[in-house]
């Protein structure tokens, strides 16, 4: 193994850690102010966070140039509608579902490259696809009339789209811009993605009365602000490392649910439904596959 796939591995991990634990605190945040509430303060908190951290601390050499911009801003766009869609399933739940599911976007990224790139699958990869989809169909229980797990694995399924689409731009935007001027525009059309769906929410009343400084200082929001920007930077860091790390740092970063589960029947008391977890175990395992199996 040479040395940036092995720094590429630390770095996957490293999200993977952050995202686990910045999920549970988002579950237990959407508890208390609603889904679209949550979501809002934790990206925007975020956003503000490493825009900061950027002017005060970051110098880099790259300049922005207007290919680097669009896919890092379109990323952005994706990634927040992502967001929107995975705090909506925290919400309905069960959480035990939703991480799992949300988690197999290297899916959409591979099917990206391959349509859009000219990336031919290996024989692993393409039996990494099709335990994904059938990971994801036990655990949305498509096979059966009327699923049991209601519309929070479906809607996390929406967000792991929406991601894999989101994070196949932003690795061509880090190629380009490099990590840090992606972040910023990234974080920045997250924020914009929000006020956007907000105007036209029909709850929008509701979300914007709750915004306040106690609830944004609230524990469970700052944890799931500040720890997933860390794991974002973490993310767009690890890409930086050589052809080899976007398929490393996916794979690994797409294992955090193992600690929101474990979390998630520690505190929230959940039960597992033997059936739909095999799936998402299995999805996530085809995605590790997938995303390494070159």
């Amino acid at each position: 193994m040479d040395r940036q796939a092995a720094i590429a591995i630390l770095f996957g991990c490293a999200t993977a850690l952050c995202w686990g634990f910045s999920d549970y605190f988002a579950a237990r945040a959407t508890r208390v102010v609603g889904p679209l509430t949550a979501a809002f303060l934790v990206n925007t908190l975020g956003a503000l966070t490493f825009a900061l951290i950027f002017v005060l601390f970051i110098r880099t050499p790259e300049k922005i140039t207007w290919d680097g911009f669009l896919f890092a801003s379109s990323g952005g766009v994706l990634v927040g509608l992502g967001s929107i869609a995975f705090f909506r399933s925290l919400a309905v739940g069960p959480i035990t579902l939703v991480t799992p599911i949300s988690s197999v976007y290297p899916l959409v990224t591979a099917t990206i490259t391959v349509s859009f790139f000219a990336v031919r699958l290996s024989i692993w990869q393409a039996l990494g696809t099709i335990l994904v989809v059938f990971g994801v169909m036990l655990a949305t229980q498509v096979f059966v009339k009327h699923g049991r797990t209601g519309g929070g694995p479906r809607i996390a399924l929406l967000a792991a789209g929406c991601w894999g689409a989101g994070f196949s731009l932003i690795a061509q935007a880090v190629g380009r811009i490099g990590w840090a001027h992606t972040t910023l525009i990234e974080l920045a059309f997250v924020v914009l993605t929000f006020l956007v769906f907000l105007s036209f929410a029909e709850d929008r009343k509701q979300v914007f009365a709750k915004l306040n400084y106690r609830i944004a200082g609230s524990r469970f929001i700052l944890g799931a602000a500040l720890i997933q920007l860390v794991g974002a930077v973490f993310f767009n860091v690890g890409l930086t490392y050589g052809p080899q790390a976007g398929p490393i740092v996916a794979s690994l970063s797409s294992t955090y649910p193992a600690i929101t589960v474990l979390l998630a029947l520690r505190y929230f008391r959940e039960r597992l439904d033997p059936i739909p977890f095999a799936g998402a175990l299995i999805g996530i395992a085809g995605v590790v596959m997938l995303s390494v199996g070159q």
